[in-house]
């Protein structure tokens, strides 16, 4: 059986763990605590401990996420494999507490996350550090003299990564609208093996919101949407529930409160359907009262965009999925890139190849598919299949004003919260900066799910990276980042 909760976590990278609301301070030091004593049980010398730590530290909201008897097996199977883990790196994050280090068998540089509330265990993910830079590395640097110069020690960064099982996917770089490096590594399916390509279809996972926040940023341009409409007034199948009449488009868009998540629901898997619109799936999250985030920061949520798609249904009267296809794919040219169907990926779609977490968490083993771990059908929040080249192509149309004008563009990517250490979140997209100059887009994936995804240009549309990769995080979704903070140092 599969986590459930890497469901929450494939859509984003910035995604808390678990998909828990926001918490409203740090760890206590009973947190801390805790998490110290997780790792020091991990350990086949202390299996009294283990098994005292599996009957009394973990907390009744874990059922929430994973079945008991699943989480008790992640956990043995971790000691077996690691026989303890070193720390020497630990950062507190909200009600999670993050940590690298190494495991005390076989020497293997981990990284992971524990999630904890009143000093019990609520879930975890521990895996090994993909950040993490071998003798055999290329050097990175830190800035280029020239475009030739970063493209080739980019060319050399993603060779080694293929080369060493970090990276598989696609890459599209493009200067000025022109694109200076297109390449593709590993393979899309297997047995028998067929390579990826720049054309290849990939999950998305959460650039997808992108999608989403266009298509609003279109009818704002329309009139029929505004940025401070409440909810009451863009969806009428919400008017009746709990805060509808004070929660905003923005807000949905800036994740400044929370509608929590709806993708866990078994009713969510048994109302999908090819043609299941948005505003039908509302009946999922139609008693809740969304969740403020605390001042100045995010609480991400993909039921909010899933409010978004029911207020562009109410707006223009077409699905969601006729909307986004009929005014942004078409329009685009974006001929790789659709929404499948619930019961499978599109026939010529990357397979995601993952590990299994439950019985090999240090991936030891060898990869198998993704099956049942992503959504096939993708909608408003994450999980549209596109090729890198179409993913390139949007969002060098959104930067140039060719999707919405240049004044919603500025609303959407000026009104900033801070979303994590390095990246603040504008209405629909998150925004960073490199060398002085902006840039903006998405990423997506989290957990062992197979699906990893970032998308950037910068402000001035001097450069743009869309990557796309059927390995897990942190695989493509940090890549695109680190592509663009060089190819932001190139002279202009």
């Amino acid at each position: 059986m599969r986590m459930p909760l890497l469901f929450a976590l494939l859509l984003t990278s910035t995604t808390p763990l678990l998909a828990q609301p926001a918490s409203q301070s740090a760890p206590s030091a009973v947190d801390i605590a805790t998490a110290r004593a997780f790792l020091d049980i991990l350990d086949p010398g202390k299996q009294s401990e283990l098994d005292a730590f599996i009957a009394d530290r973990i907390s009744p909201r874990a059922a929430e996420f994973e079945p008991p008897e699943q989480l008790a097996a992640r956990i043995r199977a971790l000691a077996g494999q690691s026989g303890g883990i070193a720390v020497s790196e630990w950062n507190e994050v909200g009600d999670q507490v993050r940590f690298a280090g190494t495991s005390r068998r076989g020497a293997i540089p981990v990284r992971g996350i524990i999630g904890l509330t009143d000093g019990k265990l609520v879930g975890f993910q521990i895996g090994p550090d993909r950040r993490a830079r071998g003798a055999d590395a290329p050097e990175w640097p830190a800035s280029a003299a020239s475009a030739d110069a970063a493209l080739a020690a980019i060319e050399r960064e993603l060779e080694w990564r293929a080369r060493s099982s970090r990276f598989s996917g696609a890459v599209v770089i493009s200067r000025r609208g022109e694109p200076v490096l297109e390449r593709a590594y590993g393979l899309a399916r297997r047995s028998p093996d067929v390579p990826a390509t720049t054309d290849t279809p990939f999950h998305t996972a959460s650039t997808t919101k992108m999608f989403t926040a266009a298509a609003i940023a279109q009818l704002i341009d329309a009139g029929r949407i505004r940025l401070d409409m409440t909810v009451a007034e863009a969806v009428p199948a919400l008017a009746a529930s709990p805060g509808a009449g004070q929660v905003r488009i923005r807000d949905l868009l800036g994740h400044r409160v929370s509608y929590g998540d709806y993708i866990l629901s078994p009713e969510y898997r048994a109302m999908e359907r090819d043609d299941t619109s948005a505003t039908e799936l509302l009946a999922l999250i139609a008693d809740r009262e969304p969740r403020p985030a605390r001042e100045g920061r995010i609480s991400y949520s993909n039921a909010n965009y899933l409010v978004l798609a029911a207020a562009i249904e109410a707006a223009s009267g077409q699905s969601y999925y006729d909307y986004v296809e009929t005014h942004l794919l078409r329009p685009l040219g974006m001929t790789n890139t659709l929404f499948g169907a619930p019961a499978a990926r599109p026939s010529n779609a990357a397979v995601g190849w993952i590990k299994d977490d439950v019985t090999d968490p240090l991936g030891i083993s060898d990869w198998r598919a993704n099956d049942g771990v992503v959504p096939y059908r993708g909608g408003p929040p994450g999980g549209t299949w596109a090729s890198a080249r179409d993913m390139s192509r949007f969002i060098q149309a959104f930067a140039a004003g060719r999707i919405a004008s240049p004044a919603t563009i500025e609303a959407m990517l000026g009104d900033l919260r801070t979303s994590g250490r390095t990246f603040r979140y504008g209405l629909g997209f998150m925004v960073n900066e490199a060398n002085g100059r902006t840039f903006f887009g998405h990423d997506g994936g989290g957990g062992n799910a197979g699906v990893s995804t970032s998308v950037f240009t910068s402000r001035d549309g001097a450069w743009s990276v869309a990557v796309l990769s059927n390995f897990s995080s942190p695989a493509g979704d940090d890549l695109g980042k680190t592509l663009m903070d060089l190819l932001l140092t190139v002279p202009e």
